[in-house]
């Protein structure tokens, strides 16, 4: 018996993941990322403007359209959106819990390698995607300044995460799951 190839796709390889059938499948993009994800998967044509304003609806509109895909739509708020069997609908989850010291070169490619190594664990691309996110987060919330952070720092803050000792774990809410 085959197994499904587990997959995390980010920046312009998404298009491919996205139509690949893949149960498994991480898509990881920036807002202009997903305006030509959302172009080449067939839908209109958004500027990056207009996919920052509806980043809900687009991403719940491609989640219906891809339910194989789970979508962590990187932002200020990172939205991870994905179509749920059971509810047989698209479930939305809100990360507000970033800084700006992710809006740098290389943490989206380390956001991507934590969701890989979780689905190389085992765990749904759900579960990966909501937990590499939250760790991620969590991890940039311990470095000082916002403008400096380099992805070999945000990983050696992610190798020491301990969510136990964590002052931000303490304040911290299980994902919101509606519009806020």
């Amino acid at each position: 018996k085959t197994k499904a190839i587990k997959k995390i796709l980010d920046g312009r390889c998404t298009e491919e993941a996205a139509m690949s059938g893949s149960r498994a499948c991480v898509l990881t993009p920036h807002p202009k990322e997903f305006s030509a994800l959302l172009a080449n998967c067939g839908f209109e044509e958004y500027d990056t403007r207009r996919v920052i304003a509806d980043r809900f609806s687009l991403a719940k509109e491609f989640c219906t359209a891809y339910r194989n895909c789970t979508l962590i739509l990187k932002g200020a708020t990172v939205l991870i959106t994905y179509w749920s069997r059971k509810d047989n609908d698209v479930q939305v989850m809100f990360n507000p819990w970033g800084t700006a010291a992710l809006a740098k070169a290389g943490s989206g490619d380390v956001l991507s390698g934590l969701a890989c190594a979780l689905l190389a664990q085992g765990y749904d691309a759900t579960n990966a995607a909501v937990t590499a996110s939250l760790v991620h987060a969590l991890s940039s919330r311990k470095f000082e300044s916002s403008w400096s952070l380099t992805p070999m720092e945000l990983i050696s803050r992610i190798a020491s995460f301990n969510p136990a000792k964590s002052k931000s774990s303490n304040q911290v809410t299980p994902f919101i799951s509606e519009e806020p």
